[in-house]
């Protein structure tokens, strides 16, 4: 089962929503600083990291809306409760499964390529989770 607690939620919300766009900004910015003192080839490291914090936003940007939800699986199917909405699926509604081990995300997608479900490697369960979802979904590749 994963199921973030209540602390773990806002965490999640507060890395995602000021955080990480803030470390970002503050790259940018450090970037621009030294670029127009010192030249582009000090900025660079400042433009590197700051590009690779923008890429982090927009691919933790996609979990926000997830990070509530409770997911309790067997091994005939798995349902997923968000807002007090449940629905069941089974493991082989599943068409697409797509891992970004850079940021540690999992997104598991329904055949019209929308997403069922997208967790994060550091919540609860997400390792048990993740070993039956890609064996389920080697399953019906083969």
């Amino acid at each position: 089962m994963i199921d973030n607690r209540a602390w773990f939620q806002y965490l999640l919300y507060f890395l995602i929503l000021v955080m990480l766009p803030a470390l970002t900004l503050f790259l940018l910015f450090a970037a621009i600083k030294v670029w127009l003192s010192d030249g582009f080839y000090y900025s660079l490291i400042f433009i590197v990291w700051g590009v690779l914090s923008a890429y982090l936003n927009y691919k933790y940007l996609s979990l926000l809306r997830f990070i509530s939800t409770k997911v309790i699986y067997n091994e005939k199917k798995f349902t997923v409760e968000n807002n007090h909405k449940k629905t069941d699926y089974l493991w082989s509604d599943i068409a697409d499964v797509k891992h970004y081990e850079f940021a540690g995300l999992l997104h598991i997608y329904d055949s019209n390529n929308r997403p069922i479900y997208i967790c994060h490697k550091k919540m609860p369960g997400f390792y048990g989770f993740n070993d039956i979802v890609k064996n389920r979904h080697e399953l019906l590749e083969a």
